[in-house]
């Protein structure tokens, strides 16, 4: 029976920053230079008849106004949605707890794909990602479906970008990140699904703490330049609960995860 570590998630200050969608499903490298967008590479200069007019003789082709595309901002949640992802496409309809409920006594059963959109909703969380989400949400609406096969499902999927994530995910050359890289299973996935997605569940939880932590410390800051002390005292208090949170999940991680792997 899960015992899922439950938390009243504080909300955030401020809407949680919105990230564009995840193109082409490889992260742009740290080095990644500007690229140009809309000019052809054989830029054409303007014909002769064009500077014939002119009284002062030809003049120099106009300069093309070049538009720089900035490398994509990066989620700190995607390496965790990801990964989160991966198993859903991989086994989202793989049963991970049935068990009878001691008070309904009724038959309990929970399927990957459900558990992962359940822990996250109890906290009040989401994926940033909204293909990411949407893809959740699908797997945990279809994970009941009489037949249904997770990674059919996707492959299958009329939306290609849906399809073309799916295929990538599924490939076992598809390396997430070097965090992810280093903790590489020697066993099988099927034979410990349970503490694998428990893993990158906390890791998402912790790393949502952390973002809060990060803003409320830009908020005392700001509060002390403005000598609102009021301000400071509740930011600190919001800090305090913070803090907790984030040991607390710690400590859980420590115990549902070290002991189990």
């Amino acid at each position: 029976k899960p015992g899922g570590y439950q938390t009243a998630m504080p909300q955030p200050a401020a809407a949680p920053p919105a990230y564009p969608d995840f193109p082409g499903y490889q992260p742009l490298p740290d080095d990644a230079q500007p690229t140009y967008a809309g000019m052809p590479d054989n830029y054409p200069p303007p014909p002769p008849e064009a500077y014939e007019a002119l009284p002062n003789g030809p003049m120099p082709p106009p300069a093309p106004e070049i538009q720089l595309q900035a490398p994509r901002q990066r989620s700190p949640f995607e390496p965790y949605e990801l990964a989160l992802l991966k198993y859903v496409v991989r086994y989202g309809e793989h049963i991970l707890y049935d068990y009878d409920d001691e008070e309904t006594k009724e038959r309990v059963v929970i399927r990957l794909a459900e558990f992962i959109l359940t822990e996250l909703t109890q906290d009040d969380l989401h994926f940033h990602n909204p293909l990411f989400k949407q893809m959740l949400d699908e797997a945990a609406a279809q994970c009941k479906t009489e037949g249904f096969v997770a990674s059919r499902y996707f492959f299958a999927h009329p939306d290609a970008t849906v399809s073309r994530l799916a295929a990538n995910l599924m490939s076992e050359k598809y390396q997430l990140s070097k965090y992810h890289t280093k903790f590489r299973e020697l066993e099988q996935e099927e034979d410990k699904l349970e503490p694998l997605v428990i893993r990158e569940l906390f890791g998402f939880k912790d790393t949502y703490i952390r973002e809060q932590i990060k803003t409320i410390q830009a908020a005392i800051k700001t509060a002390q330049q403005q000598n609102d002390m009021e301000q400071v005292f509740d930011c600190m208090k919001k800090l305090t609960q913070l803090n907790e949170l984030k040991n607390a999940l710690s400590k859980k991680l420590g115990e549902r995860i070290i002991l189990k792997m």
